[in-house]
């Protein structure tokens, strides 16, 4: 998800925070608690403290995943 929004150049969207919600479409519940872990850490940037919203990903996490794209390719 991150490295698809950082490819597109888009926000990461959080529409919900409910584990209900991810545990019924199949995704992993942990995935708030990383994401929150991420904004906590300013790898993300959101507009409240938790991963809520668009989050932005930060020039920090930008540079790092540029610097793998590049190796990559």
């Amino acid at each position: 998800m991150i490295v698809e929004a950082f490819k597109a150049d888009t926000t990461i969207d959080v529409g919900t925070r409910r584990a209900g919600t991810f545990h019924r479409y199949g995704y992993s519940t942990k995935v708030i608690s990383y994401l929150d872990k991420m904004v906590e850490q300013r790898l993300l940037i959101s507009r409240t403290t938790k991963a809520s919203g668009a989050l932005v990903i930060s020039d920090l996490l930008d540079a790092y995943l540029d610097d793998a794209s590049l190796i990559l390719a």
